[in-house]
């Protein structure tokens, strides 16, 4: 598994991204971001099994599903419910019945379900602690968005034919879903104020030495490993096995309200990113073979798969992509004086016509950096490769049981969104301005047989054996317990947990 995840890891365009500690720091991981993306997109090659969609452009908008732009984005319901009220009905009410001359009947079968675990990152961000009708930026302004979202399953299943009417269920599914959407909030400005001169007369500044830094940072992980081993047979009754269903849930809601002005000035540079990072890795390599001598008359399936690897995300700019412009001159001016200690106004700033109708101006003065990075990662991994061994029962086996083994039906959810808060109108630029958003997609499906050989039966032959042959011709109602002696497969010892007969 960890070999698979590192293998995974590997096909980001971004590293590993370490979690800053100073605004250097943050600055430092917006820059090697930024370059990874570049050298990534410049030799991108292809992976042995893998689907990539790679796209970095000035602006991303729209609704992007496994590489391609869609109008609607699909809904989890209806791929996934966390209801439980269709297992509880498809359960029988009763499994005694009685016929007309006395004789009691009992639904004899056998139900495991070592499957059926669900994983769950959900992360929302709201970032509005600061916005302005017009930022005045003297240094450089570098807006990074990207998107990264990997799917990676190992789905290989070895499963005996001695069951009847086996199936392997349904496929599996696997949605990357992305969502770029900007939020134009800017105001044209008041023609009629503007030209009869009503501009603010007077302003209050709201002073920060240094830089100015607004930073989430949220990483969230699950790692799950419900690799079940066990051997099953009918003792004439209903037994209902149960060895998964468990369920591992990171959520996680940030809302920031801060301040709105009228006016920013930054007297360094602007960074601003929003990263988002989405990784599902599924082991799900099945086995499922028969015991010499076991058969069947009764009906009979087998589900390996089903799994659904889900990622969701979604960022959304408040602020127009084109609002940026080179740094007038007394905008430049203000600044200066701004840092020498100077509080007045000019009358070009104040007649800007962004202002028109104001009667106060008010506004922020950052002598440094304003730094704004939002980061989300999530990471699901799970481990769900069972070995079940089917087996007549020693004392008295019952060839007419119905078997029902469901392996699969695992979920992997990642789910986040980020709205962050950039501009209410313009941004003047001093030095150079550099915008990049990325999204990068992919799909892992490993096709290599984890199995050294495609013939369960046989492979249960050589892994199960009972501790004493001759219990098969014992009366005194005791067997031996089975047990397996051979780590084929580096399993760990996770025995089925939950037998229910009744």
């Amino acid at each position: 598994m960890l070999e698979g995840a590192e293998a995974t890891a590997s096909l980001s365009p971004i590293g590993d991204l370490e979690r800053p500690g100073s605004s250097a720091e943050i600055i430092a991981v917006i820059k090697t971001t930024v370059s990874q993306i570049e050298v990534a997109e410049s030799s991108a090659a292809g992976v042995d099994g893998a689907v990539q969609v790679f796209t970095t452009a000035d602006t991303i908008e729209g609704i992007y599903v496994n590489g391609e732009l869609i109008a609607e984005a699909p809904k989890l319901e209806d791929y996934y419910s966390f209801d439980d009220e269709k297992e509880s009905e498809d359960k029988p009410s009763s499994n005694v019945s009685t016929t007309e001359d006395g004789t009691v009947t009992i639904d004899v079968s056998v139900d495991l379900e070592s499957g059926g675990n669900t994983l769950v990152n959900e992360a929302l961000l709201k970032s509005f602690w600061t916005g302005g009708t017009v930022t005045a930026v003297v240094g450089d302004h570098v807006e990074l968005n990207a998107i990264v979202q990997i799917n990676a399953l190992w789905d290989i299943d070895a499963i005996t034919t001695l069951v009847g009417d086996s199936t392997s269920g349904d496929a599996n599914e696997l949605f990357n879903s992305a969502t770029f959407e900007r939020v134009d909030a800017s105001k044209e400005p008041d023609t009629d104020t503007a030209s009869a001169g009503d501009y603010p007369k007077h302003w209050s500044i709201t002073e920060i030495e240094g830089d100015l830094m607004i930073v989430n940072w949220i990483e969230q992980f699950i790692f799950m490993s419900d690799n079940d081993v066990g051997i099953l047979s009918s003792s004439g009754v209903t037994t209902s096995v149960v060895s998964g269903n468990n369920l591992g849930v990171n959520h996680t809601s940030i809302f920031e309200l801060g301040f709105a002005y009228d006016l920013i000035v930054v007297g360094g540079s602007v960074y601003d990113a929003n990263i988002i990072q989405q990784m599902n890795i599924l082991f799900d390599n099945d086995f499922v073979g028969a015991m010499s001598g076991f058969q069947t008359t009764g009906e009979g399936t087998v589900s390996s798969s089903e799994n659904l690897l889900w990622n969701q995300a979604h960022i959304s700019n408040i602020g127009n992509p084109d609002r940026f412009d080179a740094l007038p001159q007394h905008y430049r001016d203000t600044a200066k004086s701004l840092e020498d200690g100077d509080r007045d106004m000019s009358n070009d700033v104040l007649s800007d016509e962004a202002f028109a109708g104001l009667e106060g101006l008010r506004v922020l003065h950052v002598s440094g950096d304003l730094i704004n990075i939002q980061s989300i990662q999530q990471t699901n991994i799970l481990g769900d490769s069972d070995q079940i061994a089917l087996a007549m029962d020693a004392i008295d086996p019952h060839l007419d049981a119905k078997w029902s083994i469901s392996t699969g039906s695992n979920a992997l959810l990642n789910n986040a969104g980020i709205v962050d808060l950039d501009s209410f109108g313009r941004t003047y630029v001093g030095g150079d301005q550099y915008s990049q958003e990325t999204l990068y997609q992919a799909e892992l499906i490993s096709h290599r047989p984890d199995f050294g050989s495609s013939d369960s039966d046989a492979l249960v032959s050589e892994a199960v054996l009972f501790l004493d042959d001759s219990m098969l011709g014992r009366t005194d109602g005791t067997a031996s317990e089975p047990y397996i002696v051979a780590d084929y497969d580096a399993h760990p010892d996770d025995g089925v947990n939950s037998v229910l007969g009744y």
